[in-house]
């Protein structure tokens, strides 16, 4: 959390060497993109918050990579369990094919295979669902963070060159 702040006093009294070390010392996400802030000092401002961007587009797509899948969990588990409530449905109409209508327990298995199916895909969507939203507004918070603290940087960078 005092990552930002120490970087940007160090460079604010001219410790270039010493803020690339603070950020080589700490392996995150923000490090590196002001690391990136750094290493592009003297080129224009434009340059450097493209690279931070860049950067920055790079660390957002390591922090979603496990995400998609969690979100796809959540959204193919109902179908599952549909489709296992689907095949439920035939078990018991196939069943009365064989023995008639007349014998509910002929029913029963198809109906508890459809219900159990149905339970199943709901028992695993649900949770998936809930922890895809939760991370996924953990992600978007720190991006935010991250644009709002490499954005501080570059300009301090800009500003200090126009000097």
């Amino acid at each position: 959390r005092d990552l930002a702040p120490r970087v940007g006093e160090l460079v604010d009294a001219g410790k270039v060497q010493q803020a690339v070390k603070v950020l080589y010392e700490n392996d995150t996400p923000l490090a590196r993109m002001m690391l990136v802030a750094l290493q592009s000092a003297g080129q224009p401002r434009d340059v450097i918050k493209e690279s931070v961007e860049e950067t920055g587009r790079h660390e957002v797509a390591h922090l979603d990579r496990y995400l998609n899948f969690l979100g796809s969990i959540a959204g193919v588990a109902p179908l599952l369990g549909l489709l296992g409530t689907v095949f439920g449905i035939m078990h018991a109409f196939a069943a009365i094919g064989m023995v008639g209508a007349g014998d509910p327990k002929a029913l029963a298995s198809g109906i508890a295979e459809a219900l159990i199916t149905t339970a199943s895909g709901l028992i695993v969507a649900i949770p998936s669902l809930m922890f895809y939203r939760y991370f996924k507004g953990r992600v978007d918070a720190l991006v935010l963070s991250l644009e709002k603290e490499a954005l501080k940087l570059v300009n301090q960078i800009a500003a200090g060159a126009e000097k």
